[in-house]
């Protein structure tokens, strides 16, 4: 978003400004939001449920109530040259109050199978060719569920491994994302998948400690294929 609107970035650091001395929240937070409110930028607050929390919870102390009540004040001035984004994981602990300081509210859905088969080809880019492209989307396809971050931690993994032991980023992303498939119609699909990809490199008894499945299992899954 900064980047198409041309405008700086401002990211709030929650650990630096979130404090125990009274008033002292309150007072950080004030201090962000006039420079973003005297600067055109796009300011990011992530997390944003930890500092715009519910004002009824009873778990929390009045310091919490007092920082709601200032972001609540801001945002109703907040001016047009500048951009607040808040980005939460949580959004039934939000107040209700911040709900309506917000023009627009989008939620981000978990990746499509085609989503999570270019995200994987563009971590992967230098370490998968494109003859691989098939397998990869293959992958994709038994990964429904995983998040883009989850997607971009196995990426890292496999280009890690790779690079340190000298092995096919092929095989070991076929190997890595076996711990994310729990279905057993899935990991069925998934023994194929490995014996079609890897051939006479991987044996009948690997391919059944990769996935869970029994060797008898695996060889009756290829049998049927």
């Amino acid at each position: 978003v900064a980047s198409r609107l041309n405008l700086e970035l401002i990211v709030l650091d929650l650990s630096s400004s979130m404090s125990s001395l009274m008033g002292k929240t309150g007072f950080n937070l004030k201090k962000v939001l006039n420079y973003a409110k005297s600067n055109p930028c796009v300011l990011l607050f992530d997390e944003f449920d930890a500092i715009a929390k519910k004002r009824n919870d009873n778990t929390d102390l009045g310091e919490i109530k007092r920082v709601v009540n200032v972001l609540l004040m801001e945002l109703e001035e907040w001016p047009t040259y500048s951009v607040f984004i808040g980005t939460s994981n949580h959004p039934e602990l939000l107040d209700k109050a911040i709900w309506r300081r917000f023009d627009h509210i989008y939620n981000i859905p978990l990746p499509t199978q085609l989503i999570r088969g270019e995200i994987l080809k563009a971590e992967l880019k230098g370490f998968i060719s494109d003859t691989e492209h098939q397998y990869i989307e293959a992958i994709a396809s038994l990964l429904e569920g995983t998040s883009p971050a989850e997607l971009s931690k196995l990426a890292s993994k496999v280009k890690r491994k790779s690079i340190l032991k000298k092995e096919d980023p092929l095989e070991l992303i076929l190997k890595e994302c076996s711990s994310q498939i729990e279905s057993k119609k899935d990991r069925a699909k998934f023994c194929i998948l490995l014996k079609e990809t890897l051939k006479d490199k991987i044996s009948i008894r690997e391919i059944a400690k990769i996935t869970g499945l029994s060797s008898a299992g695996v060889q009756h899954h290829l049998s049927k294929s």
